[in-house]
């Protein structure tokens, strides 16, 4: 029982390092329908509002991961506040994201909207920068499909001067974005449950 909780301290320290160790990204799967903005989309932080900033074209949206359909007319913006840490630190007065354009004839005017709730980033290589976000759907067309009333955001800048650091201003052109309601994935709590448990049941079998 002794060499079991041991091995229980060691998995459980392991977990913990190789989390602090990863990339402050947020974790989760974009599910659909995925409305794509184009590469021309620029972005900038204010370190003395502290006010991040996106724009971009909403171009196209797949309802099935293989046809992309057409938006005219598309807009995507998303303005929010970050600590000088990098942390989600609030919203701003109205909706947080708006994405509006024409699908067809189907869907018209604000497409989705939401209060943004959570922000993730990765240090980037250079010259490059990752960025994703959480949001609670508010409105728009496209409610139907948000059933858990939460969605998430993907950005990539192919050309940054962010450097990993909140203390300064920092800019990028070529941003792309994914958006789509979100698949939460499994936390690091609930794997290290399944962990102890497998351990526990492998002790179980020795005894």
């Amino acid at each position: 029982m002794k060499k079991f909780m041991i091995l229980v301290m060691v998995t459980m320290m392991a977990l913990c390092v190789s989390a602090n160790a990863q990339a402050a990204l947020l974790n989760f799967d974009l599910a659909l329908p995925d409305i794509l903005s184009n590469t021309t989309g620029v972005y900038s932080y204010d370190a003395t509002t502290n006010l991040m900033s996106f724009s971009a074209t909403a171009l196209t949206i797949t309802f099935d991961q293989s046809t992309l359909i057409p938006i005219t007319n598309g807009t995507y913006s998303a303005n929010f506040h970050v600590d000088e840490n990098g942390n989600f630190a609030g919203g701003v007065d109205g909706n947080d994201l708006i994405i509006t354009g024409n699908i067809g004839n189907d869907y018209s005017g604000i497409l989705v909207a939401g209060e943004i709730n959570n922000f993730g980033w990765l240090v980037p290589a250079t010259g490059k920068a990752w960025f994703n976000y959480t949001f609670d759907f508010t409105e728009g067309a496209l409610e139907d499909y948000y059933t858990s009333k939460t969605g998430g955001d993907e950005a990539t800048s192919e050309v940054s001067t962010f450097t990993g650091n909140f203390n300064n201003s920092f800019t990028g052109i070529k941003t792309k974005h994914d958006t789509a309601p979100t698949t939460p994935e499994p936390s690091s709590m609930v794997l290290l449950g399944m962990g102890i448990l497998g351990l526990f049941g492998l002790g179980k079998k020795r005894a």
